[in-house]
């Protein structure tokens, strides 16, 4: 199996790793706080901004690979994330959900498309700087995980406090 596979496999198998796991959420963990930093995002909106990027970031990955250069101009990335979530967080969980499993088969099937030279073009990322698209397409499905990695822990914890008042 060669990278651009590996890479297919993957993004196919964390994609549908994010949709078991939000959709076994009960309902009353959306409105958890989840971020009290910074975005101060509930679990809702980090779906939210799991969905934007399955979007934004495919552009950036096609303009690499379309000979482009990437991110052409210096952005917050938390003012861009605070406005993209904002279009988005008024929509149910079962929506976003639907529409995170359209982006990514829009994403798998971009990466699909690549050759293994193209993993190799280089452009500008908005958190990594000037890395391969290579890089960049890991760094994309890491940062899911470590969104459901906070989710996670925040779960136990309100399990665990929870637990303890009763």
């Amino acid at each position: 199996m060669n990278r651009v596979e590996k890479l297919v496999q993957t993004f196919l198998n964390e994609g549908q790793k994010t949709l078991d796991f939000f959709n076994q959420l009960p309902e009353d963990a959306w409105p958890l706080q989840l971020y009290s930093d910074g975005a101060q995002w509930c679990i809702r909106e980090v779906l939210a901004h799991i969905v934007d990027t399955e979007s934004s970031l495919l552009q950036l990955f096609e303009d690499i690979r379309d000979g482009g250069r990437g991110l052409t101009q210096n952005i917050d990335i938390d003012e861009y994330n605070a406005k993209s979530v904002a279009i988005l967080k008024g929509l149910p969980p079962q929506e976003l959900l639907d529409e995170f499993k359209f982006r990514r088969k829009r994403m798998t099937k971009f990466v699909a498309s690549l050759s293994e030279e193209d993993l190799g073009l280089e452009g500008k990322h908005p958190f990594l700087g000037e890395t391969t698209l290579e890089e960049m397409l890991r760094l994309f499905y890491l940062h899911v995980n470590l969104h459901i990695r906070d989710v996670r822990t925040l779960i136990k914890e309100q399990l665990r406090s929870g637990s303890g008042n009763s």
